[in-house]
Order: structure tokens, then C-alpha cells, then sequence
């Protein structure tokens, strides 16, 4: 995250602190990298990290497919010191290296974003990332901030609860700068813009 937007960040949410829920959700899907960066700047900026943990749902990682290109770093370049992320498990990465062969650019290879529930929203996101099966280093990352790790084993044991939040979130995020008549277009295809 830039300065300039983590600038523009702290005005809005010292002025609208009533966006701050939805604000983070979008930030979280915008740079899903930096999130430990953004929890800590923004929980410091308001001093309530509890409720911040629990407004933030990530969950929309519980279903979809990603491109290798996206997290193949962490199978065979982590840091530029290891060969992989010592988070990741052994056998799943194992399992990632046979679907994304090593210097593979196929835009065409494709996996779940959640091993253990690819064609299902649940809660089995967090109880992939509980057994270090997060496919991107910011699945990860969530388990080493306390607060967040915090919500993801309360999400991992309580299904419902994570569904009632996911809900929530989504209809929040869904108010965000939404745009009306001529602004905006709904894409046939979410990754281009309309023709």
C-alpha cells in the first residue's frame, strides 16, 4: 500500500469511522498481500483492534480458482532464501508443485483457492489456513497477528457464525462506491471490461 493511500485511508476513516468495516473488507480484496500492514495501521488509527478482527472477513477465498502465477512463489521462491514457505504443508504444497510445474507461465493452470471445499462457501477456508493449507501468503498471514487467528479458529468451530458475518460483510462491501446508470458496468467477465 502506497503512502499516499494509506493518506487517503487515515482521512476517511478519522472522518467516517462508520466505514471502517467495509472500508477494510475492500481494502483486503484490493491488497490481499499487505494484509498484516493494513490490520496494523488501521487498528492503531482506531485503537479497537478487537472489534476490527472481527468485522474483517476473508472468506471469500472459499471458493474460486487461482492462476499458479499468483502463489507460485511461495512453492519455489519463498523470500528468495527458501525454496518454499515453511507455512505452507508439506504434502499440499506437494500436491500445488504437480498441478503448477516450476517456471510454467500456462495462463490455463488453474486450482482451488480451498483444498479441502472448492465448490462450497463454508467455513472449511479457515479450517484449510487452521492447517496451513492458505494458497496465498495473506491466507496465511492471518494466523500471525492474534486478533485475526483469533477469528479464524472462532470461524473454523462455528460455521453458522462465520456465514451470518460473511453475509454481512458482502452486503457492507456491497455499498461501496456503487455506481449507478451510465458510471459503471457489470462485466460479462469479472478479470476484463466490457467492449
Amino acid at each position: 500500500m502506497s503512502t499516499d493511500s494509506l493518506k487517503i485511508l487515515q482521512t476517511r476513516v478519522s472522518h467516517k469511522k462508520k466505514w471502517l468495516p467495509s472500508l477494510v473488507l475492500y481494502l483486503y480484496l484490493l491488497y490481499p498481500v499487505r494484509t498484516r500492514l493494513i490490520l496494523t495501521k488501521i487498528s492503531t488509527l482506531l485503537n479497537d483492534h478487537n472489534k476490527l478482527c472481527d468485522d474483517i472477513n476473508p472468506g471469500g477465498h472459499t471458493i474460486g480458482r487461482s492462476h499458479c502465477t499468483s502463489f507460485n512463489n511461495r512453492l519455489y521462491n519463498f523470500n528468495g532464501t527458501t525454496s518454499q514457505d515453511p507455512t505452507l504443508d508439506a504434502t499440499y504444497a506437494t500436491s500445488l508443485k504437480q498441478m503448477c510445474p516450476q517456471g510454467s507461465t500456462d495462463p490455463s493452470l488453474v486450482v482451488p483457492m480451498n483444498p479441502g471445499s472448492p465448490a462450497t462457501t463454508d467455513a472449511g477456508y479457515y479450517l484449510d489456513i487452521l492447517a496451513n493449507r492458505g494458497l496465498f501468503t495473506s491466507d496465511q498471514t492471518l494466523l500471525t497477528n492474534a486478533a485475526t487467528a483469533t477469528q479464524v479458529n472462532i470461524n473454523a468451530r462455528n460455521s453458522m457464525l462465520w456465514k451470518s458475518k460473511f453475509a454481512a460483510a458482502m452486503q457492507k462491501m456491497g455499498k461501496l462506491d456503487v455506481l449507478t446508470g451510465n458510471a459503471g458496468e457489470i462485466r460479462a467477465d469479472c478479470r476484463v471490461i466490457n467492449s
